[in-house]
């Protein structure tokens, strides 16, 4: 075999091998609207908006993934608000991968309880674009996600943007956003929280991945059954208390 070819692939070798060691994936998340964000009189006394960043990490051993927050609350025995960053984070919960399984699930902790929410790889119906830009050294493309969300007084559309890169070969879905078949780089959730990848690099020491504690799994679909039942029961409570004697 020629010298030259024998070179060329040792040398592709190892850079696929240098890729497909990296195991670790750092992601920032930061509002990027908050001044487009209105928000309710009644809970101006309760909630802030700050523009904090907080830090997700992607983790993985084998064929398995863990998806999380690295949240640093605010302890300050003054400011008593929340914060609508934390908020996001504690209502997207955490999410575990098993990618040879192709089981993928979202624990999160919904009206007092925890939920384990599983996600179908086909339940999320992408809008690929033929648009492309560089980022992060790659060139990305950009995909979009659609859906209608059920609120108190009345149903919106909620819009997900990410961009994504084939050039690295496994696939990395924060958030769950699985489907795409490579390493998503940076999201955009409605315009409002953006989630950029910092950094990637390798554990040799990865923590051992486990799947979620037994309990009760839910499909998207009963997760979302249970969430709509309660905004009925809200809005019943609400109307209950509207003065109808005019």
């Amino acid at each position: 075999m020629n010298k030259l070819l024998i070179i060329t692939i040792f040398l592709s070798s190892q850079i696929l091998y240098s890729q497909m060691r990296y195991n670790n994936f750092i992601y920032h998340l930061y509002n990027t609207n908050t001044a487009n964000i209105q928000l309710p009189s009644s809970l101006d006394d309760i909630v802030q908006q700050k523009s904090d960043t907080i830090e997700y990490i992607f983790e993985i051993d084998d064929n398995k993934g863990r998806f999380y927050p690295i949240l640093k609350l605010n302890n300050s025995q003054q400011d008593t608000k929340l914060d609508l960053n934390e908020i996001f984070v504690r209502t997207e919960g955490e999410y575990y991968y098993d990618f040879e399984k192709h089981i993928f699930e979202n624990k999160k902790l919904t009206l007092g309880r925890t939920f384990i929410v599983d996600i179908k790889e086909d339940s999320l119906k992408w809008n690929i674009s033929d648009e492309s830009t560089p980022c992060f050294n790659y060139s990305c493309k950009k995909a979009t996600l659609t859906r209608i969300e059920k609120g108190l007084t009345e149903e919106k559309q909620y819009k997900i943007t990410v961009w994504y890169t084939n050039d690295v070969p496994y696939d990395i879905a924060p958030f769950g956003l699985v489907g795409l078949n490579g390493l998503i780089v940076k999201i955009n959730f409605n315009g409002n929280t953006e989630v950029i990848i910092k950094k990637m690099f390798i554990n040799d020491s990865p923590k051992k991945i486990k799947p979620f504690p037994s309990g009760k799994r839910l499909s998207s679909y009963e997760y979302n059954l249970i969430i709509q039942e309660q905004l009925d029961k809200y809005r019943r409570i609400r109307d209950s208390g509207v003065d109808k004697s005019d």
